[in-house]
C-alpha cells in the first residue's frame, strides 16, 4: 500500500478512538512527509508477533535494574540484551523481541529476559558497526537499524526531523541513507531509507550510542527516544526541537541503550 494511503487509513481508523491534545500544531496536519512517517506510527498500540497475550508494558517503578555487563563471543563480539534507560526516570527493562509496533518497528520493553532482544556487536567499535539480533522477527532484516522517510532523511540540531528504530538489512559503515530492506517495509509495503551500521559500543560504560549519516556524508549523533504513549522507538538530531514543534503533550522519553549480559 502506498505510504500516504497507509497514513490516511490509520488516521481514519483511529480518529474516533484517540483524541489529539491541543498543541502548537497537531500531529496530523501541516506535516512534511518525514512527519507523516511518524504519524503512521503514533496511533498504534503494540501487538505480539508470536502470542495473543496482553502486552505488559514495563514501567519505571517496577522495571529491573540489570547490571551492565556483557559476554564476549567468537571473533571479539560482545553479546547481550539491550537494556533501556530513560534519562531522568531510570531503568525501563529490556527491549522486547516478541512485541513490535504493528508497522514493524520496536515498540516496548519487557521485564522478562526470555522475551528480550538478544544482540551482538564487535567489542571494539572504532567505526560505526552493525548490531545484530539473534531472535528478531525476520531473518532477512536481522539488524537493529535506523529507518527514515525518503523525502527528508537528514537530522541535525535545530531540525525536527526524526526516524524509527527497527529491524533492517545490513548497510556499510559510513554509508549514506539509501533504499534498503526493513521489517517496516515488509509490514507496510512502503519503501524507505535505512542505515544499519550506526552503532558504537563503549566497553567501559557498556553504552550503545549511534550516529546517522546525512545525505551530504556528514555524521550526526543521534538522540534516542521512546514514545511511551503510542509505543515506538525513534531517533532525532534535536529532541527539544521536535517537542517544541509538536507540543509538550507528546510523551517522548530520552533514552539510552546499554548492553546487558547474556
Amino acid at each position: 500500500m502506498h505510504f500516504h494511503a497507509v497514513i490516511l487509513l490509520l488516521l481514519a481508523t483511529y480518529a474516533s478512538a484517540l483524541a489529539v491534545p491541543p498543541v502548537m500544531r497537531t500531529l496530523e496536519e501541516g506535516w512534511t512527509n518525514a512527519k507523516r512517517f511518524a504519524a503512521n506510527l503514533a496511533p498504534l498500540k503494540p501487538k505480539s508477533l508470536y502470542t495473543p497475550t496482553k502486552v505488559q508494558v514495563a514501567r519505571w517503578s517496577n522495571s529491573p535494574s540489570p547490571s551492565p555487563s556483557t559476554s564476549a563471543g567468537p571473533a571479539g563480539a560482545c553479546s547481550g540484551y539491550i537494556s533501556v534507560y530513560a534519562v531522568g526516570q531510570g531503568p525501563a527493562g529490556w527491549l522486547s523481541a516478541t512485541v513490535m509496533n504493528v508497522t514493524g518497528v520496536y515498540s516496548t520493553t519487557t521485564t522478562d529476559k526470555t522475551q528480550a532482544l538478544k544482540v551482538s556487536i564487535p567489542c571494539l567499535t572504532t567505526n560505526p558497526s552493525l548490531l545484530k539480533a539473534a531472535n528478531g522477527p525476520d531473518s532477512k532484516t536481522p539488524y537493529v537499524g535506523f529507518i527514515q522517510e525518503e523525502d527528508e532523511p537528514d537530522i541535525a540540531p535545530g531540525a525536527d526531523n526524526f526516524g524509527l528504530i527497527g529491524p533492517t538489512a545490513s548497510t556499510a559503515s559510513g554509508a549514506k541513507p539509501a533504499v534498503g530492506d526493513s521489517y517496516y517495509d515488509v509490514i507496510t509495503d512502503d519503501t524507505t531509507f535505512i542505515e544499519a551500521s550506526v552503532w558504537k559500543y563503549d566497553s567501559k560504560t557498556y553504552e550503545l550510542t549511534a550516529a546517522w549519516i546525512n545525505t551530504d556524508g556528514s555524521s550526526q549523533p543521534a538522540t534516542l527516544f521512546w514514545d511511551t504513549d503510542y509505543y515506538w522507538f525513534g531517533f532525532t538530531g534535536d529532541l527539544g526541537k521536535l517537542i517544541s514543534e509538536y507540543g509538550s503533550n507528546n510523551n517522548f522519553a530520552t533514552i539510552k541503550f546499554y548492553l546487558d549480559s547474556a
